[in-house]
């Protein structure tokens, strides 16, 4: 009997392992299809967002990702597709945050650039996109150009 309950609790093991293990790249592909993706070019450097993640309101879309040291957030006035011109005196705009080590981080506000609306499935609440913009730190010193930007498929 104890010889049987052994065999069973193997074989179950076994087939668990062989069902549930999978590589990192399935893992990613899992998640991109969950949840959707975001990177960009921050000064010339690839980033991509461990955490995306959409919002549409009655007014407003909010597009936003966290990543290593850096995260992005965009604020778009209008919930359709089209281009949305960033400027320092509309709605639409961009943040990003810089965070080099625990002491010292930066914020960066956008003073021009533009995030266009590709896509967006009321059906499945899935987001799609691209930006670019060039930002100020809030102290004026120091800018930033985010380039390349670009949402897919965000679930909202």
């Amino acid at each position: 009997m104890k010889k049987n309950l052994f065999l069973i609790s193997l074989c179950f093991s076994a087939l668990f392992l062989t069902t549930n293990s999978c590589t990192k790249e399935d893992q990613e592909e899992v998640k991109e299809a969950v949840v959707g993706t975001m990177n960009a070019d921050i000064a010339g450097a690839s980033w991509i967002a461990d955490a995306p993640a959409g919002s549409v309101t009655t007014d407003r879309i909010t597009v936003s990702g966290v990543g290593t040291k850096k995260s992005i957030a965009l604020t778009i006035e209008g919930v359709a597709t089209g281009t949305y011109n960033i400027s320092i005196s509309s709605i639409t705009g961009a943040v990003l945050v810089t965070n080099t080590d625990s002491a010292s981080t930066k914020t960066y506000v956008s003073k021009s650039g533009k995030i266009i609306i590709s896509d967006i499935n009321t059906s499945s609440k899935r987001i799609s996109g691209f930006y670019d913009f060039k930002a100020f730190s809030t102290n004026l010193k120091d800018s930033v150009t985010v380039s390349s930007g670009q949402f897919t498929n965000l679930k909202y």
